[in-house]
């Protein structure tokens, strides 16, 4: 049976110690590749708990992030768990370098961009160069594979970015 994935699903990950979190597909970025939009909950729930869909998006967003929810659900990620048709406020900003990637001889390992442009959901992005104070709290917008993301849910870390901004 194939699952729908829309705006407002609630969906579940379970972390290793058979406790889980929860996040929400709150929509899709026109601008960043049409990917899906997720906000991930701070709480981490007991095993046997099974709260209701308005205690979970009630509780602190941890991080915004593209990523494929459908991709996420067929590769067992996540599992589907509820539905809210309030998304919250999508008024947030996300982040990327310019200056993406690397020579296959360079090790994998942060840098830093002086290239970045910024963007709020569905709206178009502008370049702004050296990333200005303002923007350091901007989540990371590069559209993220669903193992990544399920692995930093677990982890409760946030999704990190192979650029930093320049502090």
């Amino acid at each position: 049976m194939k699952v729908q994935c829309r705006k407002g699903d609630i969906f579940e990950v379970k972390l290793d110690d058979g406790r889980k979190r929860y996040f929400q597909f709150v929509c899709r970025d026109l601008e960043q590749l049409n990917s899906d939009v997720i906000r991930v909950f701070k709480k981490v729930y007991l095993s046997d708990e099974s709260p209701l869909s308005d205690i979970i998006i009630s509780d602190e967003v941890d991080q915004y992030v593209h990523t494929s929810v459908y991709a996420g659900v067929k590769l067992g990620f996540w599992v589907k768990y509820g539905k809210s048709s309030n998304v919250g406020n999508l008024d947030v900003y996300f982040r990327d370098a310019r200056d993406f990637g690397r020579e296959p001889e360079e090790p994998l390992r942060k840098k830093i961009s002086y290239q970045w442009d910024v963007w709020k959901i569905n709206e178009r992005r502008f370049y702004v160069g050296k990333l200005p104070e303002r923007y350091y709290c901007a989540y990371q917008g590069m559209v993220e594979p669903p193992f990544l993301v399920a692995e930093c849910i677990r982890n409760c870390r946030p999704i990190e970015g192979l650029y930093d901004p320049v502090f």
